[in-house]
């Protein structure tokens, strides 16, 4: 209802049940993420109390976990010629939210070689994706994932990593990644050891 103000004794802002603001217009800064209750409070002329509610949920920045997922980084020997199922995990702290994932899957390009691979770069409501198709043998793959939640809020954790494809039938290989930075050659010693550091 609306009141004149010679019929009002008194009126003040409530949030979350604490006093906030004697003010009928304002501005409020909410530094804590998730549910928050405003109630307007207005005692009349006659000492009659009125009461109004507005509810605010407050979203930070999504939460990328981005320590636990699969293919794990690095992940040596994944048959390229089965499906390959991708996981990660995410949240909004004290608010449930839908989170949607920009997820990247590219093939490691190399001097010299050239991939037919069709690289990807899509948006996912689930956290977690079924690669069917045939990836190349004995191959490098990198792979991205930054979430988004539903106010469009991108997370700041980024999950970047890689694994390699295994090669052809009866080749046996483990496969790593040398940076030569700007160089076009550079003299290259490799030592293989077994899990007693043994040469082999």
């Amino acid at each position: 209802p609306l009141f004149r103000s010679s019929y009002v004794q008194d009126f003040h802002w409530l949030m979350d049940g604490k006093y906030c603001s004697s003010e009928y217009n304002f501005k409020k800064q909410i530094n804590e993420p998730g549910h928050h209750e405003f109630t307007f409070v207005l005692k009349d002329y006659f000492g009659d109390m009125h009461y109004d509610t507005l509810n605010v949920w407050i979203a930070d920045k999504p939460i990328l976990n981005d320590a636990e997922f699969t293919p794990a980084e690095g992940t040596q020997a994944i048959d390229p010629y089965e499906s390959i199922y991708f996981t990660w995990s995410a949240k909004t702290e004290k608010i449930k939210l839908a989170h949607r994932y920009h997820f990247t899957l590219s093939e490691q390009n190399y001097a010299n070689t050239e991939s037919k691979f069709n690289s990807i770069d899509t948006i996912l409501n689930e956290p977690h994706f079924i690669y069917h198709n045939k990836l190349n043998p004995f191959k490098k793959y990198n792979w991205t994932v930054q979430a988004i939640n539903e106010y469009g809020l991108t997370s700041d954790e980024k999950i970047e990593s890689f694994f390699f494809t295994k090669g052809l039938p009866g080749e046996g290989s483990l496969q790593a990644t040398i940076d030569i930075g700007n160089a076009s050659i550079v003299p290259v010693q490799l030592t293989l050891l077994d899990h007693k550091h043994n040469d082999k």
